[in-house]
């Protein structure tokens, strides 16, 4: 596919210039497998679920019934471009420091990460845990993360900083159904905090449509010539943040083009130096999936990254008796 010089060119144009990736990774899970089946997609020609359906279509013949906006929740053109002008008064968030790492003999280039994927009996019972906490799943996920990332991170009065994409279908256009149509939320919250902070931190940026705005000034901004748009671009990408988080939902296929076997499906977020944590979560087939990917600069080995995402899931889901995989590498 080739690359388009717009705004996502230029994005993932500087990030490869600073030497960072930007490739997604997605993985294909069968029983018995040691690994799953690996899948290498550009970011700017997509995102989590326009790579996913890519893939189901060209490998499988399988159409995925890609989430969309509901009507009601498309605002004005007006409320768009205020929540766009909230986005731009508001002061960046400082995130608490990373503990500083001794270097590795043997440290990798290349992102550490590890998989995990819960059984449908844990999927319901976290889905039934957040109900219980009166917190959204996604609030229940992400609060977990910054939880496992406590100790790694120097004392300090600074919060948290986390960015939480949104897929906008349905609400903008775009040339595919497939194409980069992710927008973003900027989330910040004390450390440490309870699920419910975390929730009215969400509930608040959607009501507030920050992800609008960020679609807008996005689009604004591939209006510039590309010089400038390059300057802002190499600008925020050294804006630190923990990471990001991602939750695709439960997805399923269109009716009568689903898999021949059982098979299980995961996305891994990117990470830069700036944004060395990445979190995604996709349920399919009954299934959640869960991904940790964690930049070179954290110097986490491959035991590290598989413990770091153990202390996740033992967060929202202590240990029982179900069955599970994981890997990592």
């Amino acid at each position: 596919m080739s690359r388009d010089r717009g705004i996502h060119g230029d994005w993932f144009g500087a990030l490869e210039r600073m030497g960072e990736s930007f490739l997604i990774r997605l993985g294909r899970y069968r029983r018995g497998m040691r690994q799953p089946d690996w899948f290498f997609l550009p970011h700017q020609d997509f995102d989590g679920l326009g790579g996913l359906a890519h893939l189901l279509r060209t490998t499988e013949r399988t159409e995925l019934a890609i989430p969309q906006l509901a009507l009601a929740d498309r605002p004005s053109a007006l409320a768009k471009w205020m929540a766009a002008l909230r986005l731009l008064c508001r002061r960046p968030v400082r995130p608490r420091s990373w503990q500083p790492t001794a270097a590795r003999s043997n440290a990798s280039t290349e992102p550490a990460f590890a998989w995990t994927l819960f059984s449908s009996t844990d999927t319901l019972a976290l889905r039934a845990d957040a109900r219980s906490r009166g917190v959204s799943l996604n609030a229940w996920l992400l609060w977990a993360l910054a939880e496992s990332c406590l100790g790694r991170l120097a004392p300090g009065r600074e919060g948290a900083a986390w960015i939480v994409p949104v897929n906008m279908r349905g609400a903008v256009p775009g040339e595919r159904d497939t194409a980069n149509l992710a927008s973003i939320l900027d989330v910040a919250f004390p450390l440490p905090a309870s699920p419910s902070a975390v929730d009215a931190v969400l509930r608040k940026e959607r009501s507030k449509l920050a992800h609008f705005g960020a679609w807008q000034l996005l689009q604004l901004l591939g209006r510039f010539p590309s010089t400038f748009r390059q300057a802002i671009v190499r600008r925020e990408a050294k804006i630190s943040k923990h990471g990001s988080f991602s939750n695709l939902g439960q997805l399923a296929t269109l009716d009568g083009t689903g898999p021949s076997i059982p098979e299980w499906w995961m996305v891994f977020s990117p990470v830069i130096r700036s944004r060395p944590v990445g979190m995604a979560c996709l349920t399919w087939q009954g299934r959640m999936a869960v991904t940790l990917q964690l930049h070179p600069v954290l110097n986490c080995s491959e035991q590290e990254t598989r413990e770091w995402l153990a202390t996740w899931r033992n967060l929202v889901l202590p240990p029982s008796s179900s069955s599970q995989e994981d890997g990592a590498a």
